[in-house]
């Protein structure tokens, strides 16, 4: 049995607003760091050190949202079970658990193997 397509669109749907509003909320939050007063100079590097790691975060769901955008065009050109890579069905266990799966079980360890992969 494949998988509910537009059971698939609407998780995909829900990760994206759920990871959009993660942005947002650490961008604000990082705007945010150092204006509450006097900062001294180990203030300072804290608020540095936690504004990286928020930018990485955010740079990590940017990458996310690219995926998930990738996905709902596959679920309307009809190629959402479809494996960029081989072409072979991706289980729809696998898209059940990472919706914005891009490649089968097989491929994603090949390309792991010879390359970093997001999915």
């Amino acid at each position: 049995m494949g998988i509910d397509l537009e059971q698939a669109k609407q998780k995909l749907l829900q990760m994206k607003r759920e990871t959009a509003e993660a942005i947002r909320q650490r961008s604000e939050q990082s705007n945010e760091l150092g204006r509450d007063g006097a900062q001294d100079s180990a203030d300072e590097a804290s608020n540095d050190y936690l504004r990286n790691i928020m930018i990485e975060m955010n740079d990590r769901d940017a990458r996310r949202l690219r995926l998930i955008d990738l996905a709902l065009e596959r679920i309307e050109k009809g190629t959402y079970e479809i494996c960029m890579e081989c072409g072979d069905d991706i289980a729809p266990q696998r898209l059940d658990y990472r919706p914005f799966a891009r490649y089968c079980r097989d491929c994603k360890e090949e390309l792991e193997q010879s390359r970093e992969v997001d999915d």
